[in-house]
C-alpha cells in the first residue's frame, strides 16, 4: 500500500511534469508553425500588410480604400516587427518571432514574479507553466502575427517593476514608460493598470503618482503627435472604432462563469487562500507597496480581458491577460497551500495530497492536442494551389482580408 507521503510526491511530480510538458508543447508547436507561409489566423494577413507599408515608407493610418484598411490597433507591434522582416526573408516569420519571443518573456516574467514573491522557484515554474498551458484556451494566438503577446509582455514587465523596485519615483517612471509602450501595442493595457494604480495611490502615493503621470503623459503625447501626423486617422482607428461596438452584458457574464472561473477556478481559489494566509514579507518588496500590488495586478489582468470580451467582435486571444492573471494567482496559491500542508495546518495535515491533486486538475482542464495546431502538408498544398489560381486569373484580382495572397 502506498503511503500518503509517497502519494503526495507522485502527484507533485505529475504536476511539474505536466507543467514542463505544456511548455515543451508550446515551444514545439510555435517552432513548427513559425515559417508557415500562409495565415494561421485570418488577421495575420492584415498585420503583414501593415508591416509591409512601414517598410515601404507609407503611413499606417490613412483613409480606408479597396487597397488598404488598417486595423484598429496602435503601431508598436508593427514597428518592432518591421526591422526583422528583411533579414528573416519576409512573410510571416518575423511577425511570429516577435509574438513567440514575447510569449516566452511573459512566462519568464511570471516565473520571476512568483519566485521573488514567495522565494519558491517551484511555484514560479507552475505560474509560467500554467500561462503556456493556456495556449489553446486563448485561441492558439500566442505565436501568431498579432500584438497580444508583445503588449502583455510589456504590461507584465511594467507591473513587475512596480512590485519589486523599492525606489518610488524610479519605479513609477520606468513602469509608466513600459505601460505606455504596452498601450501602444494594444489599448487594453489602460484597463489592466487601474487596480494597481488605485492600490498605489493609497499605499505608496509617490510611486502611484509617478506611475500614473508618466504613463498618462507619455501616452497622451505620443497619441497627439501620431494623430497630428496622420490628419486625425490615428484617432479614428485606434480610439474611434472601438466606441462603435456596444458591450453585451451576456458576453461578460459568460466570460466570468464559463471562460474564467470554469477553467481557472482552482487557480483563483488558490489565490484567495494565499491572500488569506500568506504573511507580508519584509524588505524591499514590502517597501514597494506590499503583496496587494500583486493581487491588484492579477485583478487588472482579468478585468482587461473581461472588458474586451464583452464586445461582440472579440475572439479568444483577448483571454491572454486573464490567463496571466490566473497564473499569478496559481503560483501564489500553490506556495501558500503547499506551505500550509508541510506545516500541518488545518485540513492540510490530514490530506496534503489534495494540494497536488488540485494543481493537477488545474492543468488537466487545459489539455489539448498539439498536433492539431500545426498546419499539415495538405494545408500548405491548398495554399499553394490558391496562389496559383490567383496567378492565372486574368486581370486585376481583389482578395478582401487576405490581400497578401496577391
Amino acid at each position: 500500500m502506498i503511503s500518503p507521503s509517497r502519494t503526495t510526491r507522485a502527484l507533485e511530480t505529475a504536476v511539474f511534469v505536466l507543467a514542463i510538458a505544456f511548455a515543451a508543447a508550446f515551444l514545439l508547436v510555435a517552432l513548427l508553425r513559425i515559417g508557415y507561409p500562409y495565415e494561421l489566423e485570418w488577421i495575420e494577413g492584415g498585420s503583414l500588410a501593415m508591416v509591409e507599408r512601414l517598410r515601404a515608407g507609407l503611413p499606417l493610418y490613412v483613409a480606408p480604400s479597396l487597397r488598404y484598411v488598417p486595423f484598429n490597433y496602435p503601431p508598436l507591434y508593427y514597428v518592432v516587427a518591421a526591422p526583422l522582416f528583411g533579414p528573416l526573408g519576409g512573410g510571416f516569420t518575423a511577425l511570429r518571432l516577435v509574438s513567440f519571443a514575447s510569449s516566452l518573456a511573459c512566462a519568464a516574467l511570471l516565473f520571476a514574479w512568483i519566485r521573488s514573491e514567495t522565494r519558491d522557484a517551484r511555484a514560479g515554474l507552475l505560474a509560467g507553466g500554467l500561462f503556456l498551458a493556456a495556449f489553446r484556451f486563448a485561441g492558439a494566438w500566442m505565436d501568431t502575427a498579432h500584438a497580444d503577446s508583445l503588449a502583455l509582455a510589456l504590461l507584465l514587465a511594467a507591473l513587475l517593476v512596480l512590485r519589486r523596485d523599492a525606489h518610488d519615483v524610479r519605479a513609477g517612471l520606468v513602469a509608466g514608460g513600459l505601460a505606455a509602450l504596452s498601450f501602444f501595442a494594444k489599448q487594453t493595457a489602460a484597463v489592466a493598470v487601474v487596480p494597481v494604480l488605485a492600490v498605489l495611490l493609497v499605499t505608496r502615493r509617490r510611486r502611484g503618482l509617478a506611475f500614473g503621470l508618466s504613463a498618462g503623459m507619455l501616452a497622451a503625447a505620443v497619441a497627439w503627435l501620431a494623430d497630428a501626423r496622420t490628419g486625425g486617422w490615428f484617432r479614428y482607428y485606434v480610439f474611434g472604432l472601438a466606441g462603435h461596438y456596444a458591450p453585451d452584458p451576456a458576453r461578460l457574464l459568460r466570460f466570468v462563469s464559463g471562460e474564467y472561473l470554469a477553467p481557472f477556478g482552482i487557480a483563483t481559489v488558490g489565490g484567495c487562500f494565499a491572500a488569506w494566509t500568506l504573511r507580508e514579507e519584509d524588505g524591499a518588496a514590502a517597501a514597494a507597496g506590499g503583496r496587494a500590488v500583486t493581487f491588484a495586478a492579477a485583478l487588472g489582468l482579468v478585468l482587461s480581458s473581461a472588458a474586451v470580451r464583452a464586445y461582440p467582435a472579440a475572439y479568444d486571444n483577448v483571454l491572454m491577460p486573464a490567463c496571466a492573471g490566473a497564473a499569478l494567482l496559481f503560483g501564489l496559491g500553490w506556495h501558500a497551500a503547499s506551505t500550509a500542508a508541510r506545516a500541518g495546518a488545518g485540513a492540510f495535515s490530514r490530506a496534503p495530497a489534495v494540494v497536488a491533486a488540485a494543481a493537477l486538475i488545474q492543468f488537466g482542464v487545459l489539455l489539448y492536442d498539439p498536433v492539431a495546431q500545426v498546419p499539415t502538408a495538405a494545408d500548405r498544398g491548398e495554399g499553394d494551389q490558391l496562389v496559383e489560381n490567383l496567378r492565372q486569373a486574368p486581370g486585376a484580382v481583389l482578395v478582401p482580408c487576405h490581400d497578401y495572397l496577391v
